[in-house]
């Protein structure tokens, strides 16, 4: 009997170890990276105090930062911590005090703590981070944007640009106008579906979206109308032939990403060149937004006083952002 020979590359690829919640055995030796490893194994998929998965970008970068921060207690801190489980208070304070020294962002420290904060819970060792302000509190995050760096702003003839980006790349052009109108990520408007997702009064969104969290966003304006039938128009209904994005069907998400990017950067849409990014569509959309409700955004004179009605409305729903 013959016996087939399955080729190397023909075998299934398996997961990291990271990021499977069952993980490898729990080992005995070989220093604090095969430990640290399989905690993060152990922990990393879940959501913080609710219950489902966090998304591999979350978890990614979770086990990013632990290795990062474990790595320089280690190596610059002076701290041969060989299991994990051992971390205490000083070490945490070491770390803050390295970071400080670098000039690393307020913002980056925060997020930092937060992570450890989590790893702490899962060692069973809860509260043992403290926040930034105990250890540093000179240090605040700036959450306010000062200068409106949004296209309306930047005197940019945006018919001309979107026609010109249109002749160059039509994907990129219905994704560049999708953003304008709804306020959307870059990935968000890789994986619309104007035939799906258009549901009359709305738009919802869940592909794409940061952390997989589903949202709606309400169709108000003329302009977002015209943008919907564009689309529809740019996109035939979904089939076994097309999937019903927007984005370039024959591309993957990373491909039509990166392209994004580069025609953005071709057509000038940087800091550098008209003054603001495609993200600056998003900042456009929330400041209107904003107006909506009789409130002036930061960047435009306001005062930065807002109701927790508006938050939720403005920044959870149709940004898709966690109020501060």
């Amino acid at each position: 009997m013959e016996m087939k020979v399955i080729e190397t590359n023909q075998l299934p690829r398996r997961r990291s170890a990271v990021f499977q919640s069952s993980g490898p055995e729990k080992p005995t030796h070989g220093g604090f990276k095969p430990k640290l490893d399989w905690v993060i194994a152990q922990h990393v998929h879940k959501k913080v105090g609710k219950s489902g998965h966090a998304s591999l970008q979350t978890q990614k970068t979770r086990t990013n930062v632990l290795f990062k921060c474990f790595g320089e207690l280690r190596n610059e801190c002076g701290c041969k911590i060989e299991d994990p489980k051992n971390i205490k208070p000083r070490h945490i304070g070491r770390l803050v005090q390295l970071w400080k020294a670098k000039g690393i962002a307020a913002s980056t420290i925060k997020n930092n703590l937060s992570i450890l904060a989590i790893f702490c819970e899962w060692v069973g060792k809860p509260g043992l981070v403290k926040p930034m302000a105990y250890y540093c509190p000179e240090l605040k995050v700036e959450y306010a944007a000062k200068v409106d760096k949004s296209p309306s702003k930047n005197e940019i003839d945006v018919k001309d640009l979107v026609s010109k980006m249109y002749a160059y790349d039509r994907h990129v052009a219905m994704q560049f106008l999708f953003a304008m109108a709804f306020g959307a990520r870059v990935r968000e408007t890789c994986c619309f579906k104007p035939h799906v997702n258009d549901r009359g009064l709305y738009i919802e969104m869940s592909q794409g979206t940061k952390g997989g969290r589903y949202r709606t966003v309400p169709i108000e304006e003329p302009f977002q109308k015209f943008v919907l039938t564009a689309l529809k128009n740019h996109v035939p209904a979904r089939n076994r032939h097309h999937p019903g994005y927007i984005a370039n069907p024959n591309k993957t998400l990373a491909q039509n990403e990166r392209r994004y990017e580069y025609v953005m950067s071709k057509f000038g849409i940087t800091k550098a060149d008209y003054g603001f990014t495609s993200h600056s569509l998003r900042q456009q959309y929330g400041c209107d937004s904003l107006e909506k409700w009789g409130i002036t955004a930061t960047v435009r004179g306001g005062t930065g006083k807002i109701s927790d009605e508006v938050l939720d409305a403005v920044l959870k729903n149709n940004l898709g952002k966690e109020p501060i």
